[in-house]
C-alpha cells in the first residue's frame, strides 16, 4: 500500500514515500514557513516517485516531542490530508521511531539484548528521552517519552551504563550532554545523529511494532508536547 509518513518534530524535518517496496525520503532543515514549505517538499516527493496524493493508502506523522510549532504542522497536515483523502491516519511517538530503527540497525538485534535511548533539545537546560529495550529480535518494552533535565540525565545514564549487562546505544542531543563531561562509558555507543530520518523511521516502527496500536482518526490524534510553548508561559508570567 502507498504510504506517505512525515516528521517534522526537529530541526532537520523529513518525508518519506513508500510504494510497493521501494522508499523514497527527504530530509530538509526547516528554514522559512513549514505551513507553505511542507506541501511543496511532499507534492514534489510524490512526483518524483510517479505517486498522486490521491492514489496514497495511508498517513503516517511524528507525534513528537519536540518543535511545538513543528509538531502542530505536521499533525494538522496529515490530519487534514487523511480526512480529505479517506484514507487511514497513523500516529507515532517521534522518539520511539528513533529508537526502533536504531535498533533494528544494530547488527547484534537479533541475538542480544541491549538498551536504546533517544534523545532530543528541549532547551532550557533540558531534554526529551526514551528508552527502548530489545532482546533477541524482539522488543518487550518500548518505553516512555520523558522530560528531564541535563543534570539528571547524566546520572540517569551513568547508572544505565554501569548497570547494564548488555550495550546501550544513545542517540541525538544527549550524546552533547554526555560529552561535555567527558568520555563515554565502556560499553555505551553514543550516536549524535539517528542512523535513519524521521519519516523512515516512522515505516520502519509500523512495520516491527505493527499498525494497529498506531492508528488514530483526525479528530483523535494527539500531539506529545510535554511541555508549555514559549507563547503559553510568557503569556502566564506576563504581568496584568
Amino acid at each position: 500500500m502507498p504510504i506517505l509518513a512525515l516528521d517534522t518534530s526537529g530541526e532537520t524535518a523529513s518525508i518519506a514515500v513508500r510504494k510497493a517496496t521501494a522508499v523514497s525520503s527527504v530530509a530538509f532543515d526547516v528554514q522559512e514557513c513549514l505551513t507553505e514549505q511542507l506541501p511543496k517538499r511532499i507534492h514534489s516527493l510524490l512526483h518524483d516517485s510517479g505517486l498522486e496524493i490521491s492514489r496514497l493508502d495511508a498517513i503516517a506523522v511524528g507525534t513528537g516531542p519536540g518543535s511545538y510549532t513543528g509538531i502542530r504542522v505536521g499533525i494538522a497536515y496529515a490530519s487534514m490530508s487523511a480526512r480529505a483523502l479517506g484514507i487511514r491516519l497513523y500516529g507515532v511517538p517521534s522518539l520511539l521511531g528513533t529508537c526502533v530503527s536504531t535498533a533494528i540497525e544494530d547488527r547484534r538485534f537479533t541475538t542480544h539484548s541491549g538498551t536504546v535511548v533517544a534523545t532530543a533539545n528541549a532547551y532550557r537546560k533540558t531534554l526529551y528521552v526514551r528508552k527502548l529495550a530489545f532482546d533477541k529480535g524482539t522488543i518487550p518494552d518500548t518505553g516512555k517519552d520523558e522530560i528531564v533535565p541535563e543534570k539528571k540525565f547524566r546520572q540517569n545514564m551513568a547508572a544505565v551504563s554501569r548497570n547494564a549487562t548488555n550495550a546501550v546505544t544513545i542517540i541525538g542531543y544527549g550524546c552533547v550532554t554526555l560529552m561535555e563531561t567527558g568520555p563515554s562509558e565502556a560499553g555505551v555507543r553514543l550516536l549524535r545523529e539517528p542512523v535513519a530520518p524521521g519519516a523512515e523511521a516512522i515505516l520502519t516502527t509500523l512495520d516491527k511494532l505493527g499498525d494497529g496500536s498506531f492508528r488514530t482518526s483526525p479528530s483523535g490524534i494527539t500531539a506529545i508536547y510535554l511541555r508549555k510553548s514559549s507563547a503559553e508561559i510568557q503569556k502566564e508570567t506576563k504581568q496584568p
